[in-house]
């Protein structure tokens, strides 16, 4: 059967007609999160960039979409390179909600195959990027022929509630990981009565965001990358997230000592799976206790008791993901780029740039 490719411009009259197209695949597949129209429309909202909604239709019903945004860069001060961005808008300010097992939304392998194909054929990009993204996506033959090369690679963590015979989550951390954790609570216990509970009532996490974006931008202030609270598009776009239930839960999670609250983890639920997707933590009660641990331990018990498949920290290669996952993953963001002197000589010069980096 035949699949007909379409582009079209992107405007925020086609927003509800795309929101059925999209419902009618993402709830018939297993998607995941960043699939999701609660993901996608959050974004899309908060977005005012050059995006092309990419449909694929076999007999007038939609069977794949992607949505593609349109930037450009200089290489070299000079020469003007066309960018084509899958699910993503290639400007940073945009794209701040940094997304994860990207991919293209499609009813089966064949319309997924056709829509990517058309993508690759498409004459009006120079580079084509795609991330962060599982390998399978760029197995298909339609990109193996171009040039390409990893713009980043990194690892992501979660813990599976299938993997394990015990029943008590915490007996398969490691010896030394459970004896960190024991100390976190005895010292917690000492500064008042612990009480962890899960908000689920949009109202109190919408509340609460004044709280958690202040710790988070605490907590981040002297990083390079600072918090993405600092970015209004980015600020917004979370209370979007929060507030839309078409396929996802947002939940909050919240640890006492005593009368203080002092963390907060918020989570997103999708198709009884955990996404972490931000912590917030007073720096200022108990800096030498490890808060964090002590709440994502606690989560995990708490998703295991509610019959979750999952409970995913998503990317990021930190210690405590580590010592609280028993799978790990990768996922890779690559850039694929059409043959042209420019690209080439720029590909040539990095890969030099690397090897003298490696003998120094």
């Amino acid at each position: 059967m035949s699949v007909v490719v379409t582009f079209t411009p992107y405007q925020k009259q086609h927003h509800q007609e795309l929101a059925k197209k999209w419902l009618s695949i993402s709830t018939k597949v297993d998607s995941n999160f960043f699939l999701s129209w609660d993901w996608i429309s959050s974004w899309l909202f908060n977005c005012d960039a050059d995006i092309l909604i990419v449909e694929a239709k076999e007999k007038d019903r939609p069977v794949a979409l992607a949505l593609i945004g349109q930037s450009s860069r200089k290489v070299f001060k000079l020469f003007t390179v066309k960018q084509w961005h899958l699910n993503k808008s290639g400007l940073q300010k945009f794209d701040q909600p940094w997304i994860e097992y990207n991919d293209i939304l499609a009813i089966n392998s064949h319309a997924k195959q056709a829509l990517l194909a058309a993508i690759v054929k498409a004459p009006q990009w120079q580079e084509l990027i795609i991330g962060m993204a599982k390998q399978c996506i760029t197995d298909p033959g339609d990109l193996l022929s171009i040039s390409n090369r990893v713009v980043i690679e990194s690892i992501g963590y979660r813990f599976d509630f299938n993997v394990g015979n015990s029943e008590l989550i915490t007996d398969s951390f490691s010896k030394n990981t459970r004896q960190k954790l024991n100390k976190n609570q005895r010292s917690l216990e000492q500064l008042g009565k612990l009480k962890f509970e899960v908000v689920t009532n949009t109202d109190n996490i919408l509340s609460t965001l004044p709280t958690i974006a202040k710790w988070h931008i605490t907590r981040w202030q002297d990083n390079v990358e600072a918090s993405g609270f600092n970015n209004k598009y980015f600020s917004q776009f979370v209370r979007c997230l929060i507030s839309s239930k078409d396929q996802v839960t947002a939940q909050l999670a919240c640890l006492h000592v005593g009368d203080d609250k002092v963390g907060y983890l918020l989570n997103f639920i999708d198709d009884k799976q955990a996404y972490f997707y931000l912590s917030a933590i007073d720096n200022n009660f108990a800096p030498s206790i490890n808060i964090g641990n002590a709440m994502h331990s606690l989560a995990i018990t708490h998703y295991q008791s509610e019959g979750m498949v999952s409970y995913d920290f998503l990317l990021g290669d930190y210690q405590y993901k580590r010592s609280l996952s028993n799978q790990k993953y990768s996922q890779k963001m690559q850039c694929y780029f059409r043959n042209s002197f420019a690209l080439q000589v720029e590909n040539i010069a990095r890969k030099l740039k690397h090897k003298f980096k490696l003998i120094n």
